[in-house]
């Protein structure tokens, strides 16, 4: 496996759910250990990368959420998301209803007070960790764990947002908001939304963050909401 396909796996497992299981395939990879055919597909023509943006660009936004942001305490302000509901329903109304706050088997599920635990500069943010604040936990509206919804949207360009997990049918409330266009996540992430204000704000979150995923700064959302 070449040096950049080994860079580019690692980042993906970067957005599994498990510190463990990510230090362990990590290692096992730069072992020689790990076969993989993740990559299998990167090398995608122009022409479908094209489609796969005008696909997106084509979707209706059916809702609007916002995070408030500060950086170490210092309020930067707010990113806007615009929602495909039409495309994945089930995964809208989970970051919809935990962005306004919602109570679930008496335990409220919100993302005001959360942090993006994981910043990878020329990669993606992620966050959306509501229970254990660190990237270990997470829940989801419809108990701990809910199903891939679709693979429809692509990971086209920056802004877009998708489910982090664990692997196949193990979405909660993680997620990851694009520095880049990912192709290699097609069909194992489940896009549901993209920033369609406050792209500048990435700019400040990704300044933050380190090839190993530990922010050098603590990246807050102070308040959540629907718009």
């Amino acid at each position: 496996m070449s040096h950049l396909k080994k860079l580019a796996l690692v980042k993906y497992l970067c957005i599994l759910g498990s510190h463990h299981t990510v230090s362990q395939l990590v290692i096992s990879l730069y072992k020689g250990k790990v076969k993989t055919n993740i990559l299998q597909n990167e090398q995608t023509g122009e022409s479908e990368r094209e489609e796969s943006c005008i696909q997106a660009e084509n979707h209706e936004i059916t809702h609007k959420t916002y995070f408030d942001i500060s950086i170490n305490d210092k309020p930067i302000g707010r990113i806007t998301f615009g929602l495909y509901g039409k495309v994945a329903p089930k995964t809208v109304e989970n970051f919809v209803s935990i962005c306004k706050g919602t109570v679930v088997n008496g335990k409220m599920l919100n993302y005001t007070n959360s942090i993006f635990h994981r910043i990878i500069p020329n990669f993606m943010a992620q966050g959306g960790d509501i229970t254990h604040f660190n990237g270990m936990g997470g829940l989801s509206i419809y108990g701990e764990k809910f199903k891939d919804e679709n693979f429809t949207l692509k990971h086209t360009k920056r802004g877009m947002l998708s489910m982090a997990n664990a692997g196949k049918n193990t979405n909660g409330s993680q997620f990851f908001i694009l520095f880049i266009p990912t192709p290699w996540l097609d069909g194992r992430h489940v896009v549901f939304g993209e920033v369609i204000d406050g792209l500048d704000k990435l700019v400040q979150i990704e300044a933050v963050g380190t090839d190993s995923g530990t922010p050098l700064k603590r990246v807050l959302v102070t308040k959540s909401g629907v718009l």
